[in-house]
């Protein structure tokens, strides 16, 4: 009987000892996830991750001068307005905020003409210092129907600034002759003989207080093209010289130039004139420009034997076809201009191919210069 009960005590622990768990093998490590098994997002995770809204199509307002976004009224009828550029009587104020910005001669030195559309909502305090009237500048602001801001003008029977506004009735405001100016125009050293400014608020309330129409029935169309990424290939252009001299190399008696000097980081030229910066004197700022134009055309001095040839009267052709440069991006290709009448907008077009000049996004330079003039371009 103990026999027999030994023998059932061993074969249970022989069945014991089959049921055990093997060992595991030591050829084959062990391995651990190293990041947590991914998951199907949750409907919270999903609405978490996504975008609220996908983004829409910029519907607004472009200012037409500049191709830039704006909240201004679409329709709204730009000013423009004298700046006097003598060495003596900078700096100037409000060059920097204007649109588009042009230079030329008068006699003996240059004169500048700002285009703002919307004067108010450049934030600049004032403009200034302004000066008078020449007939080529009036032709240039009905290039974009602008209301002009002045401070007298040559009455000349033939090319007289006052002469001209009574030929076309084109719409102006003059410091010295527009009834109730002197409430709008003002001088910071109080002497309306010395400097002449008015601010932007002033100079668009005058404008309706005169009845002129301020905005249009539609945009104003320019036939302008603008890509901020546009790109030309020319020749280098890092800086432009443009010289506002008549006989093709600089003189003694024209010897005004102005330069623009490229920033690649920002794609701006920044302009000096007389050995140093040209400051907006409201910003303290250098003047730059996004796109520059050098537009050449016919310049000529009045014959007149009774006045000194420093001071005669120039023709400026503002009208028809001539050459000139376009600027941007570090580069410069030739261009073709025109313009069929004093109320068409200025067309430019590349001399190589005909095709329209797209420009940069932002605010453009023009110098007209002489056919001859020293353009220097590197």
């Amino acid at each position: 009987m103990k026999r027999i009960f030994a023998l059932i005590l061993l074969l249970c622990l022989v069945l014991l000892c089959g049921c055990s768990p093997e060992a595991p093998d030591e050829s084959i490590p062990e391995t651990t996830p190293t990041t947590e098994p991914t998951q199907a997002p949750t409907t919270e995770q999903t609405q978490a991750t996504q975008p609220a809204t996908e983004p829409t199509e910029y519907t607004g307002n472009y200012n037409p001068l500049t191709g830039e976004k704006t909240d201004s009224d679409a329709t709204l009828r730009p000013f423009a307005v004298v700046l006097n550029n003598t060495k003596r009587d900078l700096p100037q104020y409000g060059a920097g905020a204007a649109d588009i910005l042009y230079e030329t001669l008068i006699e003996g030195e240059t004169r500048m003409l700002g285009i703002f559309y919307d004067p108010v909502a450049t934030g600049a305090e004032t403009l200034g210092m302004i000066r008078s009237a020449r007939y080529y500048f009036i032709q240039i602001a009905q290039s974009y129907d602008a209301i002009y801001v002045h401070n007298g003008g040559s009455r000349d029977p033939e090319i007289g600034g006052y002469n001209y506004f009574d030929k076309t009735g084109w719409n102006h405001m003059d410091a010295i002759t527009t009834g109730g100016s002197k409430d709008y125009f003002y001088s910071p050293t109080n002497n309306m003989s010395g400097p002449v400014h008015i601010r932007p608020q002033g100079m668009v309330a005058l404008a309706e207080k005169l009845k002129f129409e301020t905005t249009r029935k539609e945009p104003l169309d320019l036939g302008l093209k603008f890509d901020d990424d546009t790109m030309i290939i020319g020749k280098p252009a890092n800086t432009v010289k443009a010289w506002f001299n008549f006989s093709g190399t600089p003189s003694e008696k024209w010897t005004k130039s102005t330069t623009l000097t490229y920033n690649a980081e920002d794609k701006l030229y920044y302009a000096s004139q007389y050995g140093s910066d040209y400051v907006d004197g409201n910003t303290g700022e250098t003047v730059s420009f996004r796109n520059v134009l050098v537009l050449r055309t016919a310049i000529s001095q009045k014959t007149d034997t009774n006045t000194n040839p420093a001071d005669r009267l120039l023709y400026v052709n503002t009208t028809g076809s001539g050459t000139g440069y376009f600027v941007c991006n570090g580069q410069a290709v030739e261009i073709n201009w025109s313009r069929e009448s004093v109320t068409d907008p200025f067309q430019y077009t590349l001399a190589s191919n005909g095709e329209p000049v797209t420009f940069g996004v932002g605010k453009t330079y023009v110098a007209i210069v002489p056919e001859k003039a020293t353009v220097e371009i590197g």
